[in-house]
């Protein structure tokens, strides 16, 4: 990603975990993927190049709308898992700190206004 390879500023602009709204995976979403495909190694093994792509392109296809109809299960479960669990720790957090929720805002404001400005 973008955020962790390039310079300060776009690490404090791009980073997915100071973007509102954006977050972190695991990275076994891309594991289960190739978990998916690996049936595939033996049958495309001595077919031509354009069938090889072929048949990836129908596997991908076909997973991906496997995963669209179980889609909204998939984020209640992630919504009741992970998201409300870490919102209760990052508050008490927070709470624990002992600085008002104002101050810490206008703190990162500041740092990030002098970081971009070098």
């Amino acid at each position: 990603m973008h955020a962790y390879v390039h310079e300060w500023s776009c690490q404090l602009i791009y980073n997915p975990r100071l973007r509102e709204g954006l977050g972190l995976t695991d990275g076994e979403g891309v594991e289960r993927l190739w978990s998916q495909l690996q049936k595939l190694i033996g049958i495309t093994r001595s077919v031509h190049h354009q069938r090889q792509i072929w048949m990836l392109d129908r596997q991908v296809h076909s997973i991906g709308l496997d995963h669209r109809e179980s889609l909204g299960s998939w984020i209640k479960r992630r919504l009741a898992k992970g998201v409300e669990s870490q919102s209760i720790n990052v508050r008490q957090a927070l709470k624990d700190c002992g600085k008002p929720m104002e101050v810490l805002h206008a703190q990162w404001a500041d740092q990030q206004k002098v970081q971009l400005s070098v």
